[in-house]
This record gives C-alpha cells, sequence and structure tokens, in this order.
C-alpha cells in the first residue's frame, strides 16, 4: 500500500514488511526528525490489547526504541517510534559478526532497559534477536515493546505468528499463563546461549516440537567454551531458562547485578586459555577461587530469596 501523508508525517518509505504488520521511514514534519510508522493490521490488531500498546508511550531510555503515539487509523492500529539507524542482531548472529567480548556490555545494556520498563510495571514481552537493533558501535536498541505475536498461545489460521518468535517464548506462555519480567528473563537466556555457542537451546523442526522442547529439555551447557567459565555461564544461564518462572531472577535488578558479576569472573579467566601455558602464580589461582565462591553465594542469596 502507497501511503504519501498520515497526520503530521510524510515521505513515506516501505522499510519491512511482516505477516502482522507494514513498517515505513517517514518524516515527522512537527519534531523534524526520521521516525518509523509501523500499520498493524486488522487480524494483527484483534490479537493485540490496543490499550495496553497505549501504556508503552513515552517512555525513555537510551537502549529502548521510544514509542511516541499509538492510535486507531482506519482498520489498522499506527504506531509511531523512533527511527533505529543499525542492524539487528539476527543478521549478525546468522553472519558469525557479533563480537563476543561485547556480550557482557550488550546484556548490561538490555538488562538497564527492561529496568526502566519493569519501573512502569510494564513488560518487553517480545524479546528476540530482530528486535535488538545495533550501531556501528554495537550500542544496542531495543525495538517493539509490548508487540508479543502471543496474546494467548493459540493457532488461528488468519493470524501465523512468525517462526523465529517461538524459540523465545517462555514455558509459562506455552501454558497460557500471562508473561511477567521473568518471561522477558527467559528469553534473553535463549539470546545469550545462542550468541555464546551459535545454537538455539530448544529446537524442533516445526512449532511444536521446538514448543515441546522449551516445555520439557534442557540446555546442553556442554556447548559452551572453553571449559574455564563453562560452570559460572552455566549457572548463569540455567537461571534465566530456568522452566519455572519461579527458578528465574526476581527482578530487574537481580538480573543486572548477576551480569556484572559473571563479567568481572570473566575478566579475571581470560588468560586461561586452554591454549596458554597454564600461570605459576598461586596467588591468580586463590583470587580465582574466592571469586567462584563468591559468584556461587550470591546465585544461592537469589536462589533462595526468589522462592521467598
Amino acid at each position: 500500500m502507497e501511503i504519501k501523508q498520515i497526520h503530521q508525517y510524510e515521505t513515506f518509505h516501505q522499510i519491512g514488511q511482516g505477516i502482522g504488520s507494514t513498517i515505513y521511514k517517514a518524516w515527522d514534519t512537527e519534531k523534524k526528525c526520521q521516525v518509523a510508522v509501523k500499520l498493524l493490521n486488522p487480524v494483527s490488531y484483534i490479537q493485540r490489547d490496543f490499550d495496553k500498546i497505549k501504556l508503552y508511550e513515552n517512555i525513555k531510555h537510551p537502549n529502548l526504541s521510544r514509542i511516541h503515539t499509538v492510535e486507531h487509523y482506519q482498520d489498522s492500529i499506527l504506531i509511531v517510534s523512533d527511527y533505529i539507524e543499525g542492524r539487528p542482531l539476527s543478521e549478525l548472529l546468522v553472519k558469525s559478526e557479533f563480537p563476543k567480548e561485547r556480550f557482557f556490555y550488550l546484556f548490561k545494556k538490555i538488562a538497564a532497559a527492561l529496568i526502566e520498563l519493569y519501573k512502569n510495571n510494564l513488560i518487553h514481552g517480545n524479546l528476540k534477536p530482530s528486535n535488538i537493533i545495533l550501531s556501528d558501535t554495537f550500542e544496542p536498541i531495543i525495538t517493539d515493546p509490548g508487540l508479543s505475536p502471543f496474546k494467548n498461545f493459540q493457532k488461528t489460521p488468519e493470524f501465523v505468528v512468525p517462526y523465529e518468535a517461538y524459540h523465545y517464548i517462555a514455558p509459562e506462555q506455552i501454558l497460557n499463563r500471562e508473561p511477567t519480567n521473568k518471561s522477558d528473563f527467559f528469553a534473553l537466556g535463549v539470546i545469550a546461549f545462542r550468541i555464546l555457542t551459535n545454537r538455539l537451546p530448544f529446537t524442533g523442526s516445526n512449532e511444536e516440537e521446538t514448543t515441546q522442547a522449551i516445555l520439557t529439555e534442557p540446555p546442553d551447557f556442554a556447548l559452551i567454551q572453553p571449559d574455564q567459565v563453562r560452570g559460572i555461564y552455566s549457572l548463569f544461564l540455567g537461571k534465566m531458562l530456568a522452566k519455572d518462572p519461579t527458578d528465574r531472577f526476581a527482578t530487574g535488578g537481580e538480573l543486572l547485578a548477576t551480569i556484572n558479576e559473571v563479567a568481572l569472573f570473566d575478566q579475571n579467566i581470560e588468560d586461561y586459555s586452554p591454549f596458554k601455558p597454564a600461570p605459576n602464580n598461586p596467588r591468580k589461582y586463590l583470587s580465582l577461587s574466592v571469586l567462584a565462591l563468591l559468584f556461587i553465594i550470591l546465585w544461592l542469596v537469589l536462589t533462595l530469596s526468589s522462592h521467598q
């Protein structure tokens, strides 16, 4: 559909086409800036709660694409948000171009953006690599908050959910339970596992097999390399990928604190590559052991507190 102008938005150029929406780059004549305009088609609109989407208007964070306005337009929903220059994380993962040394930077920024949503009693609900846009310096911007393709986990002939989305849906959503911030943590755990191993933790040849794997199969942490960091990373990812949401991090603050602890451990152990001779400094071994013990204690405290 060719569009010349909607309200103060003009000079439309289509930049994306999904099953449930069409995305345009446009010019905001009032704010004098480029914006992204998304039109949700009528069937997609039925799947979503208009009032809930409006709650995301004007929430500001440097790592979150800001939604300027949400309104009805003809038989669609019109969503206007920041236009983000960059490449989706999904593209970098397919081409193996994401530098793993930026792993902790990426997840610290994402956690901080999620915390801002949680302060407003909102969740993202749609975390996946295609909704994380990276600048040339790998600064992440999370897009499409509140636009989960799953209102209820039901298939309808009129609205087909993209297959990618099934890999990042939490077990409780498959069981038709209300998603929470812990559902975001599960999706983030899937993304983290994929970055670290170049594989998805739960797979199948179709949607049914994939969702069954999410519900029943454990992730293969043996894929994490090198061996020296596997234990710590397994604790971290295992917490996010727990089947029971009560076993995951309770808050965004707990998630961010753990990311910082794992990053500190990783920084101290980076010289212990299996391709390098082991150092002869016993003090360094001791400091690493103490750091690992502190991390395990922190993990136990967070786990116990989340069950109280």
